[in-house]
C-alpha cells in the first residue's frame, strides 16, 4: 500500500490548479475583441461611414421599392471602382500594359500574346514574305 498523502501537498496542487486560467477564458476573448473593435474604428472610420451610408440607402430603397435599381447602380459602381485599383501614379499607369493591345500605346502587346501573324508563320513555316508596303508576294 502506498502511504497516505499529506494534506499540504494536495492543497498546493489544488491551489495551483485554481490559479491557472482555463485554456478558453471568456474574459480574455471579450477584452481582445473589444480592443480589436476600437482599433477598427480608429483606423477604418471612413470605410465604416461609407458602409453605413450604403446600408441605410439600401434600406430606404427597399422600403420605397427601388431595390432593383439600387442593386444595378451598386454593381455598375463596383465595376468602375475596381477598374483602376492597381494604378497609383502616372508613371505606373504608363508602364502597365493592358491585356488588350488596342488600349496600349502604339498597340504594344504583352509578352506571350499569340497573334494572327504568329498563326500564319506557324502554318506556313515562315514561307510567306511581305513587301515593304505590307502586301504579300
Amino acid at each position: 500500500m502506498s502511504p497516505p498523502k499529506s494534506s499540504s501537498s494536495s492543497e498546493t496542487s489544488s491551489s495551483s490548479y485554481e490559479i491557472r486560467r482555463p485554456k478558453h477564458d471568456l474574459k480574455w476573448y471579450l477584452s481582445y475583441y473589444r480592443y480589436k473593435c476600437k482599433q477598427l474604428v480608429k483606423t477604418k472610420w471612413k470605410h465604416l461611414l461609407i458602409l453605413s451610408l450604403w446600408i441605410s440607402l439600401g434600406y430606404w430603397c427597399y422600403r420605397n421599392e427601388f431595390m432593383t435599381v439600387y442593386m444595378i447602380i451598386t454593381m455598375i459602381g463596383l465595376i468602375f471602382y475596381n477598374l483602376d485599383w492597381r494604378e497609383k501614379s502616372k508613371e505606373e499607369r504608363e508602364s502597365t500594359l493592358s491585356a488588350w493591345s488596342v488600349f496600349n500605346k502604339d498597340f504594344k502587346s504583352i509578352p506571350g500574346t499569340f497573334t494572327a501573324d504568329d498563326q500564319l508563320r506557324n502554318m506556313t513555316g515562315g514561307a510567306i514574305n511581305t513587301n515593304s508596303n505590307g502586301r504579300r508576294n
